[in-house]
Parts: C-alpha cells; sequence; structure tokens
C-alpha cells in the first residue's frame, strides 16, 4: 500500500472515529436533556404540593387561633361566672348573685346572664315587699 492510501484510510478512519464520538456525544445530550427534563418535571410537581401543604398549614394556623380565641374567652366567661352563685327567688324566679371580691352587692338577671348579658337587676319596693326588676328582657316581679 501507498503512504497516500495509508494517509487517507487513517484519515478516513479519523474522520469516523470523529463522526461516531459526535454521535455519542449527542447521543449522551440527548439522554442528559432527558433526565434533566423529568428532574425539572419532579421538581415541578414537588413544588405544587410544597404549595399545597402550605396552603393546608395556613387554613389549619387559622383554625388553631380561632380555637385559642374561643378557649380563652370561654376561660374568662368561666372565670366571670364562678363569682356568680344561682340563687332562689321567691316566686319560683331564679337569680345570679355576685360573691365575689371587691365588687357591690347586686344579683343578674339568669336569663340574661345565660346569654352571655349582665343585667343588674333593679331594686324597687311595692307595699312593703322588695322586688327585682330586669330592665333588658321585661321579667318584672323577682321577689327577695
Amino acid at each position: 500500500m501507498p503512504i497516500a492510501e495509508i494517509t487517507a484510510a487513517l484519515s478516513a478512519t479519523g474522520s469516523a472515529l470523529k463522526l461516531l464520538k459526535g454521535i455519542n456525544d449527542t447521543a449522551k445530550k440527548v439522554e442528559i436533556n432527558q433526565v434533566v427534563l423529568g428532574v425539572q418535571g419532579e421538581l415541578i410537581e414537588l413544588n405544587s404540593k410544597i404549595l399545597a401543604i402550605q396552603s393546608e398549614y395556613e387554613q389549619l394556623a387559622n383554625i388553631k387561633a380561632q380555637v385559642e380565641a374561643e378557649l380563652r374567652k370561654e376561660k374568662e366567661r368561666n372565670e366571670d361566672r364562678s363569682q356568680y352563685k344561682l340563687v332562689g327567688m321567691r316566686g319560683g324566679k331564679f337569680a345570679y348573685h355576685f360573691e365575689g371580691d371587691g365588687g357591690p352587692d347586686h344579683y343578674l338577671c339568669a336569663v340574661c346572664f345565660d346569654h352571655e348579658k349582665k343585667s343588674i337587676l333593679q331594686v324597687t319596693n311595692h307595699s312593703s315587699e322588695t322586688f327585682y326588676d330586669c330592665t333588658v328582657n321585661d321579667r318584672h316581679g323577682f321577689m327577695a
């Protein structure tokens, strides 16, 4: 074989190797791009799930805050109610008598108090009898 043919054969072989390397590099790039696209898709799905979890967390945090506020309100109501004692009045009526410290002696309308209102019964005297009247719900005639 002459040198020119050997040189041409080596050159053709080199070109073929370059083409194969180029094809191999292209195939690897395609595989890499497919993997990258797959990872990106998974990241998008994961981000979507994180956003859903975050939204649910915010909803639960709001519910928790509401429940805590209601619990505080109920605790305050119970502390306030513990200062009163339900007592029977003449005529089969009931009222709440203040038995706490630091306040004046008074009675509250039982109906109003059970509806979370404080209506102090007003004292009136009729023919030597003492009556306690509720000015809020017009229930009159609580006799002491």
